[in-house]
């Protein structure tokens, strides 16, 4: 029997972007999928500046990005050609973590960057075609039989914990007897994918057209391929659109001289949330433990973020500096973020589903009012993690921030010169003067980097001055998943802050 540090059954972004973050850390990973191949289908189009933070981390960053396209807006018209504009999203500015906002790409093409840094962490072994069957788990630890889906083989892997992130029909989600909350159901639709026989571009390039006699949208995914959606009315099935139909709906746009079809599935979407993500040593994340609609480009994005919240508890309990009880605050500490991006991905698309004619006349009357009024903009993101976060402290949970900084003659990015995991920053001389040696042993062992801004490191625009003086603080202590701990103001409440973080870590429960 292979014996593991984590088993994790399905290999899609959510799955690969574990098996990096933990193969970097060190430890042992096996992952089953069941498909024969990476990125067997495309879905996830769209990924923000925290995500593309992250894929820097693990080392995808430059390969994702050499297909991947900036996203500069997200429009909304009654028609994809001399449509009138209902609502624009500006998508064009530089996000909070340093890079563009927003970014389209090809599922295969971000997949294949992710698998390569996984497996190139010596610490990832990959088994397509393979499919868990049963899991039992004890005290110490998780098996999990698996079976070669072409020969029927079966063999048993032993882990210290076992994540499921195989999917809206999760295998371990229902293994584990996990019961599921079913949202709200959307309309069917038409997904067609195409890649690019020759650069072409629309006056509609990423948004919705609403013409009701078919609605739907039209997207970039990077610089080679496009996908369109139209809805699908009752009457009509997915054998209603033969290859045939297919060219009808897209002769607006191009033709087979212009496109090459990559699939046409039709879709519904469904929002669905697993009442726990955690079942002793077994986790869910991404679509196993949640779904949404796709309206926020948010889906993957989610599954992405339970990623790396997970990844840094299991790091810190496999070095023997975390209670085991820092595991159960992981629902807690992503369940809230994802309810709140569930609702806005909701709230953003039931304009662009409309039919009935008289909420039609409502809705267009109400953008354009809006648009008029100059009061569209893309909201914040939702608030973050607090599960693992410094009591009573607003500024918990609060989304972190990369800026420019400088280290002698070098300049760049504040992960790149700086590093990632726990990261204490800090404008307060006073505070860090008083980190006593067993303090700053703790805090070492731990691995938080201690960055003092305007001494050792320089704030090269001034963004982490803004940023703390945003918070009220002179410090901030923020978490490897990019959120914050909690922030200070003096070296008395300082100390406080770094006591209180140690104690949590060691207790477990905040």
């Amino acid at each position: 029997m292979d014996t593991v540090d984590v088993i994790v059954v399905g290999y899609g972004p959510v799955g690969q972007t574990l098996c990096a973050l933990l193969g970097h850390a060190g430890y042992s990973v096996a992952a089953f999928e069941r498909n024969g191949a990476i990125a067997g289908s495309a879905k996830a189009i769209h990924c923000d500046d925290e995500i593309m933070r992250l894929m820097e981390r693990i080392g995808a960053g430059p390969e994702i990005r050499e297909d991947a396209a900036t996203w500069a807006t997200y429009d909304t018209r009654t028609a994809a050609f001399g449509g009138e504009l209902l609502r624009r999203f500006d998508w064009s500015a530089t996000g909070p973590h340093g890079w563009q906002a927003h970014w389209s790409f090809y599922q295969p093409h971000l997949e294949a960057a992710i698998d390569r840094v996984a497996r190139a962490t010596g610490r990832v072994l990959v088994r397509f075609n393979t499919e868990a069957i049963e899991l039992a788990q004890d005290a110490d630890g998780v098996t999990a039989t698996v079976r070669d889906t072409a020969t029927g083989e079966q063999r048993t892997v032993r882990g210290r914990h076992l994540v499921g992130a195989d999917g809206a029909n999760s295998f371990v989600r229902q293994a584990l007897d996990v019961p599921v909350t079913a949202g709200a159901s959307g309309t069917k639709r038409l997904v067609i994918d195409v890649a690019e026989r020759r650069p072409k571009s629309f006056e509609l390039e990423n948004g919705h057209f609403l013409d009701p006699r078919r609605p739907g949208c039209l997207f970039r995914l990077g610089r080679s391929h496009r996908r369109f959606e139209f809805h699908v009315f009752d009457h009509e099935s997915r054998a209603d659109f033969t290859e045939a139909r297919l060219w009808d709906l897209l002769e607006p746009w191009g033709g087979p001289d212009d496109f090459t079809l990559c699939q046409r599935p039709v879709i519904r979407f469904q929002e669905t949330m697993a009442d726990t993500w955690q079942r002793g040593r077994c986790f869910l994340i991404g679509d196993a433990a949640h779904t949404m609609w796709p309206f926020a480009g948010q889906g993957m994005c989610s599954g992405m973020r339970d990623a790396a919240t997970l990844a840094w508890r299991l790091h810190l309990l496999y070095r023997g500096i975390a209670h085991q009880s820092i595991l159960d605050t992981f629902t807690a500490d992503r369940m809230a973020n994802v309810r709140a991006w569930t609702d806005r991905a909701r709230a953003v698309g039931e304009p662009c589903v409309m039919l009935d004619p008289d909420q039609i006349e409502a809705r267009n009357a109400t953008m354009r009012a809006q648009l008029a009024e100059q009061a569209v903009a893309a909201p914040p993101a939702p608030p973050g993690p607090t599960a693992f976060a410094r009591v009573g402290d607003p500024t918990a949970g609060a989304g972190g921030m990369q800026g420019r900084v400088a280290i002698g003659d070098r300049t760049g990015l504040f992960d790149e010169l700086v590093g990632h995991g726990f990261v204490l920053i800090s404008t307060s001389a006073d505070t860090l003067r008083a980190i006593d040696p067993d303090r700053a042993s703790a805090l070492g062992d731990v691995g938080v980097t201690i960055a003092r801004l305007g001494a050792e490191i320089t704030d090269v625009d001034g963004a982490y001055q803004r940023w703390l003086s945003d918070l009220d603080a002179d410090t901030v202590l923020v978490r490897p998943d990019y959120h914050v701990y909690g922030a200070s103001t003096g070296a008395k409440d300082g100390l406080d802050l770094l006591d209180g973080f140690l104690s949590a870590l060691t207790r477990g429960v905040r």
